[in-house]
């Protein structure tokens, strides 16, 4: 059965069967892709640590809840096993998992993960890292690099976790993020920073971001199809700066660093960290300077 994964947190592992077993009993159908038919097209499940519960989010094709979903709802809140429950409706004919609408319907608005000492919120939209520990050791990576007292720019900035360790070495954070709920985890876990002003979440593509110039250090931590062709453009044109790289996909970090190498940049450090031991999601840090 595919719920007793061995990778998976054994709350995971129990959420799955709960959920399973209403769907069944409810007689709620799966998502065909082919058809544009079903009811439930994806399931999330998150661990919230800090309560030994789980954040569930149904994506479901429809655009208001129905009296089935309903039913399911009921069912699984009963349970004790939920933190919250949230639904995605998403009737897109397409494979992008997630729409823009959401609803709570039971529940906590965040899951909240604790990363290095310090608790970050978590909306079901927004992305968090599933390997912590691993995690750690990245955010210590990147602390290291910015020039110290350097006006450093993130671009992909998700939830501000690294800008949060950064803060300390930093004049200034420009943080740059597409995403309207990362931005809203965001100033949950920044409401109470002693030093807040140092901040500027702005909500904007990465490709039509702009103001490179007043900013001595870049970080950028793109999603699997790397740096968008614009932003590297933008990159190659600027004078002397510092660029730290995340990458998720060793193919488009080589792809887009070899177009960099090539335009004046070079590489000052680099580091991989494996995420999940026997697969291949290794995780690169570029550290790359053009003078």
């Amino acid at each position: 059965k595919e719920s007793s994964c061995t990778s998976h947190h054994p709350l995971i592992n129990e959420g799955i069967e709960i959920v399973e077993k209403a769907l069944q009993e409810l007689e709620i159908s799966g998502y065909n892709e082919t058809s544009h038919t079903g009811l439930v097209r994806n399931i999330q499940l998150v661990v919230d640590v800090s309560n030994k519960k789980l954040q569930l989010t149904i994506v479901a094709n429809m655009q208001v809840l129905d009296k089935k979903l309903q039913k399911l709802i009921k069912k699984l809140q009963k349970m004790n096993v939920f933190s919250s429950i949230w639904v995605n409706f998403n009737e897109n004919r397409n494979n992008v998992i997630f729409s823009n609408n959401w609803k709570k319907v039971f529940g906590e608005d965040f899951v909240w993960q604790k990363i290095l000492g310090k608790k970050f919120a978590f909306h079901p939209a927004s992305f968090m890292q599933a390997n912590i520990a691993v995690f750690e050791e990245m955010i210590d990576f990147v602390v290291k690099n910015p020039p110290k007292g350097a006006n450093l720019l993130e671009i992909y900035a998700g939830n501000g976790v690294f800008a949060y360790f950064l803060e300390k070495k930093c004049k200034q954070l420009c943080l740059v993020e597409s995403n309207p709920f990362s931005k809203i985890s965001y100033l949950a876990s920044f409401k109470n920073h002693p030093r807040k002003e140092k901040f500027v979440y702005t909500l904007s593509d990465a490709n039509q971001f702009n103001r490179l110039d007043p900013f001595d250090a870049i970080l950028v931590d793109p999603p699997r199809k790397g740096l968008h062709k614009d932003l590297l453009k933008r990159l190659i044109e600027q004078k002397e700066k510092r660029l730290i790289y995340v990458s998720c996909n060793p193919m488009t970090f080589m792809k887009d660093v070899e177009f960099l190498l090539e335009n004046g940049y070079q590489i000052v450090a680099g580091k991989a960290f494996l995420l999940f031991p026997h697969t291949n999601h290794v995780e690169i840090i570029g550290v790359l300077e053009k003078s």
